[in-house]
């Protein structure tokens, strides 16, 4: 797929830095409509779960992981409206939520999200899946393979053992802590 691709949007080829502006726009519009009702610890949750499909190299740059079929509820077409709203959003515009899921997803791309001592490194570090129960039901979600490892805010957040990271990412040297 386009790494320019998001959403409806169709962009032309990108430079390397284009790119990377590309990539941090599209962290901050996936994790706004995943989490803005979630506050910052679960924008940045759903950051880290982009982050360790990205190491576990489930595309060659953040806008393929993104853009990965059925895998974050925002962009269906099911919320094809509210996908557009956030497709245009760029920061400094007035929008303090927007503002702070591109914070958020400045420290997704350079990997600087918090781990240790706060919510999202004991939960989210080595998750890879999340759902939200009021809404969805996931078969995967109770395979012995995909360990539950705890919930921020209304997201159930697991871990894909079917999975291997990529060799020498962060992802890669993790270890799971248990769960429930």
């Amino acid at each position: 797929m386009d790494p320019s691709f998001i959403g409806p949007f169709k962009r032309p080829r990108l430079t390397p830095s284009q790119i990377r502006r590309t990539d941090i726009a599209n962290i901050a519009k996936t994790v706004m409509g995943e989490a803005e009702d979630q506050g910052p610890v679960g924008m940045e949750a759903v950051g880290r779960v982009i982050r360790n499909r990205y190491d576990q190299g489930r595309g060659r740059s953040f806008t393929e992981v993104i853009n990965d079929p059925k895998q974050f509820t925002i962009w269906n077409n099911k919320l094809k409206d509210r996908a557009q709203a956030i497709g245009r959003m760029r920061p400094g515009q007035g929008n303090p939520q927007f503002d702070e899921a591109y914070e958020v997803a400045k420290r997704v791309y350079y990997d600087t999200v918090p781990y240790v001592h706060d919510e999202v490194g004991d939960v989210a570090m080595d998750a890879d899946l999340y759902y939200n129960p009021k809404k969805a039901s996931p078969k995967w979600a109770k395979h012995k393979k995909v360990p539950y490892l705890g919930t921020i805010g209304d997201h159930n957040f697991h871990r894909d053992y079917n999975r291997t990271p990529k060799p020498g990412t962060i992802s890669g040297t993790l270890r799971y802590r248990g769960g429930k």
